[in-house]
């Protein structure tokens, strides 16, 4: 809200008006849903591009293609995915885990601050691996606010609980208790919505076809 209230300073000063956001963590903690409800609750535009899917021609066209009046957001998916191709450690071998990036890196980069840079934005970068990222890529000025995205605390755990199911049964804790900890929030958003549906269903009596409809 300040930087959307700071563009006349912006201007004033000749400083180009944008802003980035690095979102990182495990796969599934929410880092792409949190940019959408960010643009939701500004009510302003979100642009979406998967980088693991864009080649630099591809993002470029893209970028220039983005039409808005005012403020928009541009929410830069899996952007660990231009990096060189990450291995794990799998005991005596090593497992490649990417394919290598149609985009370069120095594609990226102009056009997160470059000539070819969007302006009256908010950018997001999300990633699953901050520590594979070029040091440039997470510079202040491109990510300028870095914002870890963890797995689910327990207070999470039990206000997502009482909002899904306000009138839990013992069993329907011990489902939630069971979980292996610690798990991304999705895992209990996916139990959660199971349970729920299946007391509807339970609560219905026997269920006609119009019911199973």
């Amino acid at each position: 809200q300040r930087f959307r209230e700071s563009e006349a300073w912006y201007r004033k000063m000749g400083i180009p008006y944008r802003r980035g956001y690095l979102l990182y963590g495990p796969a599934g903690t929410g880092k792409s849903s949190a940019a959408e409800a960010l643009a939701s609750e500004l009510e302003i535009p979100i642009y979406v591009i998967n980088l693991a899917q864009v080649s630099d021609s591809g993002l470029e066209q893209a970028i220039f293609e983005m039409s808005h009046d005012g403020i928009a957001m541009l929410l830069l998916e899996d952007v660990d995915t231009i990096m060189p191709a990450r291995k794990e450690e799998t005991g005596e071998t090593d497992k490649t885990t990417a394919t290598p990036a149609k985009l370069s890196l120095g594609t990226l980069l102009n056009a997160l601050d470059g000539l070819a840079a969007a302006s009256n934005l908010i950018l997001v970068m999300t990633t699953n691996y901050p520590d594979k990222l070029d040091p440039a890529l997470k510079r202040n000025g491109r990510a300028d606010m870095h914002v870890e995205f963890g797995y689910a605390t327990e207070e999470q755990i039990q206000a997502a609980v009482k909002r899904f199911l306000p009138d839990a049964t013992p069993w329907q804790l011990a489902r939630v208790a069971a979980l292996k900890r610690p798990f991304p929030f999705c895992d209990l958003q996916e139990l959660l919505k199971e349970l729920v549906l299946e007391d509807e269903v339970d609560n219905s009596g026997d269920c006609s076809v119009d019911c199973m409809a």
